[in-house]
């Protein structure tokens, strides 16, 4: 996946536990270095607090300000039943700074329907003129249990699709990437030392492709475009 020049982009990364989401969007973040001024992970886990330089944990509530001003790499560890508040003031200090790349993993649980932090929302509806960018891994789009609230998934400008098999799942993948459809839950995880099959579509563009493994080397993979 292309992320080259200054154009900004919101990537929302879906896939069951144990897909390869998580991997993808380390590498992402690595590919990234050097492009941005500040790095800002949030949470529910500790997973991705290694690539940062401070590390907070937070409930509910919270001033996120002076721990972004004094440092480059920001990990917070959000633990709270209902961090609005926190997720707000993070959202309003972030579009004061410039160039940031914000990483939000589980972000079904920060972003659920009909109860979206509007301060963490403005940074996708208008943090693209000041440099931000965006990568939300999520384990579902529109699970039984919940899912990321339908204007969030709007604002993306790619999509990357592991393997998903729940139904209400599907369908939501499908609505966004047609080209895809029920061919979503037979991408295959990564088993065996053999890596995983994902989809990319560029929403903007309205392209879309699939990166699956070779048949004649399936620890490589190839390039299908849909």
């Amino acid at each position: 996946m292309s992320v080259a020049g200054r154009q900004t982009f919101r990537i929302l990364i879906v896939g069951k536990s144990g897909s390869g989401k998580s991997t993808l969007a380390r590498q992402i973040l690595l590919r990234m270095v050097g492009r941005f001024r500040k790095l800002v992970i949030v949470n529910r886990k500790t997973e991705f607090s290694d690539l940062c330089e401070a590390r907070f944990r937070v409930k509910e509530e919270g001033d996120p300000s002076r721990a972004l001003r004094r440092h480059s790499r920001v990990f917070f560890h959000v633990t709270g039943y209902d961090p609005r508040a926190f997720l707000d003031a993070l959202g309003a200090e972030i579009m004061r700074q410039r160039d940031v790349l914000l990483l939000v993993d589980e972000a079904y649980h920060f972003f659920p329907r009909g109860a979206v932090p509007k301060g963490l929302f403005e940074v996708l509806t208008g943090g693209r003129e000041a440099g931000h960018n965006a990568i939300f891994v999520t384990q579902m789009l529109q699970g039984l249990t919940g899912g990321i609230d339908p204007g969030v998934r709007k604002q993306a400008s790619h999509l990357v699709t592991f393997r998903v098999t729940e139904p209400n799942d599907v369908r939501a993948v499908s609505e966004h990437f047609p080209e895809l459809g029920e061919r979503v839950r037979t991408l295959a995880r990564p088993d065996d030392g053999l890596p995983p099959e994902y989809g990319v579509k560029n929403l903007d563009r309205e392209e879309g492709g699939l990166v699956l493994r070779n048949p004649q080397n399936p620890r490589r993979r190839m390039w299908v475009r849909l």
